[in-house]
């Protein structure tokens, strides 16, 4: 069950309560969708604080208009967690985002579409922001490796986000007939990446760094914000 809150219209000092009191009215596996129209991902430091363990967020747009995240409460708490669960949740999500553009697109949809797009670009560079500037520095640090397989990883991030920034340039002129031409290649882009992250890397990774991963993810979370 997915469950909506507008926060456009609280407080700064009330939002950490408001958020609080919504996510723990949640079952496991239920979902918070919070929007405002001004920038409220600070509170997410502070709720990280007091629940981390127990959720997943998303961002899924940064303004200028609208700002969006997602929070799915978790049916038990992960402490500590792993790098193979929660980065796997990561490509899930994305996948969904997209999924959902593409099929509401080809319902004419366009709103939704667009919305569902924007969120996944921002989601697909998020994810490589983490991995990038946290995980693989990490990584590379505790087993001295260089030019191993975050390298590679590296370099197909690249490749992705030229196909990103197409994407983006596309609903940005408005030409959405064009979403589906550069979809499959996308698709298969995409896939195979997190193929080889899935099923080599991020166990490497939780076996090398141990008692490091939870903190790092931690960090990871707070991407964005």
């Amino acid at each position: 069950m997915t469950n909506n809150l507008d926060l456009s219209t609280v407080s700064d000092n009330e939002r950490l309560t408001t958020v609080s009191t919504a996510y723990q009215a949640l079952e496991g596996n239920g979902s918070l969708i919070i929007i405002s129209t001004d920038n409220f991902f600070p509170v997410m430091r502070e709720f990280q604080e007091q629940f981390w363990g127990g959720y997943d967020w998303y961002p899924m747009l940064a303004g200028p208009e609208q700002w969006k995240g997602k929070i799915i409460k978790l049916e038990a708490i992960r402490q500590p967690d792993s790098t193979a669960r929660m980065m796997r949740t990561e490509h899930a999500h994305c996948d969904q985002l997209y999924a959902e553009g593409e099929t509401a697109l080809g319902e004419d949809q366009i709103e939704v579409c667009e919305e569902n797009m924007r969120a996944f670009i921002h989601g697909m560079r998020r994810h490589f922001e983490m991995e990038e500037d946290i995980l693989f520095p990490a990584f590379e640090a505790a087993t001295g490796m260089v030019g191993g397989p975050p390298e590679v990883m590296r370099m197909e991030h690249e490749q992705i986000r030229g196909v990103l920034d197409q994407l983006s340039e596309i609903l940005d002129a408005q030409q959405h007939e064009q979403i589906f031409s550069i979809g499959e290649t996308l698709m298969i882009l995409i896939q195979q990446h997190n193929m080889k992250e899935e099923n080599i890397l991020y166990a490497m990774i939780d076996n090398h760094l141990g008692g490091q991963v939870d903190g790092l993810l931690k960090q990871m979370q707070l991407v964005g914000i």
